[in-house]
């Protein structure tokens, strides 16, 4: 275990109060050590069988033709506000 002390204060340390209240943590060290956790430690992977079975149970298929595709862009970019080119 690696033991780290710092001083914050100011409006760092009112954010990090504010923190702490409002996620339920015990105190700023508790806070804290779960943001590095966050910032560290990668994601759970996605449950990939719970994925094909939520597609599987989300409706007919439908077949990807260049028409398909086409309209897929064309939705994506009238989305995001693009042109086509």
């Amino acid at each position: 275990m690696i033991r780290i002390d710092f001083v914050i204060d100011g409006e760092m340390e009112q954010l990090i109060a504010d923190r702490v209240r409002a996620g339920g943590f015990a105190s700023a060290e508790e806070y804290v050590e779960s943001v590095l956790t966050q910032h560290f430690m990668p994601p759970d992977p996605p449950n990939i069988e719970e994925l094909i079975l939520d597609g599987l149970a989300s409706g007919e298929g439908e077949e990807c033709t260049p028409e398909y595709w086409e309209r897929q862009k064309a939705e994506f970019l009238a989305r995001h506000g693009v042109k086509a080119p």
